[in-house]
């Protein structure tokens, strides 16, 4: 996994959003977040960017759904609706932090 974290974040990819229009994008911080979660800075990874556990969890329910069929599909509706608001907010949030 460390290896993994070092690749990551030797070659990040920049942010086009942010460099066509000036302002973060939703998931600005996402591949520095997934860096630090890999080399097991679960907290840090939080701190950068928020919607990772929940966007990780909305996957899991996703994968639940089509393998197994056990999560109800209202689950993943409350769940994508959770991602949206919460990468929302990270995206007003950077923005007027900085």
């Amino acid at each position: 996994m460390i290896l993994t974290a070092q690749w990551l974040l030797v070659n990040m990819l920049p942010c086009f959003y942010k460099q066509v229009f000036g302002v973060s994008c939703p998931v600005c911080g996402g591949q520095r977040a997934v860096a630090l979660l890999f080399q097991g800075h679960v907290w840090d990874s939080m701190k950068m960017f928020p919607p990772l556990l929940p966007l990780a969890i909305t996957l899991l329910l996703v994968c639940l759904w089509k393998l197994t069929g056990l999560v109800d599909k209202k689950a993943i509706l409350i769940a994508l609706v959770v991602d949206a608001v919460m990468l929302l907010f990270n995206m007003v949030y950077q923005n007027l932090a900085n």
